[in-house]
């Protein structure tokens, strides 16, 4: 039976890993098929900018964030599927690069 990403998220479905923000930037810089979704909401967005490579998908719900996305990409079916301990905020903190919408 089909599920919602709230019955999902609920349900707690989690086959993906976080990894530092180190490690993601090194991975997006070396391997150009990664793929960084950003799941802020567009008021986050909006104060901070968004990395030029980033797929910008709001977050719909406060608890919609990378964990939460991940875990809902991953029971989707998608493969190594990871998200950034700390979010956005330690990719920032971390100098990725980011520009205003």
């Amino acid at each position: 039976m089909a599920r919602t990403f709230a019955q999902m998220e609920e349900e707690g479905i989690s086959a993906a890993e976080g990894i530092s923000a180190a490690e993601a930037l090194a991975t997006l810089e070396n391997d150009q098929k990664v793929l960084l979704v950003d799941v802020r909401d567009t008021a986050e967005m909006d104060a901070t900018g968004v990395n030029p490579n980033v797929v910008a998908v709001p977050g719909r719900a406060p608890s919609y964030r990378g964990a939460a996305a991940a875990n809902v990409l991953t029971s989707m079916g998608f493969q190594h599927v990871r998200f950034v301990d700390g979010g956005m905020a330690t990719l920032i903190n971390a100098r990725a690069t980011t520009q205003r919408l």
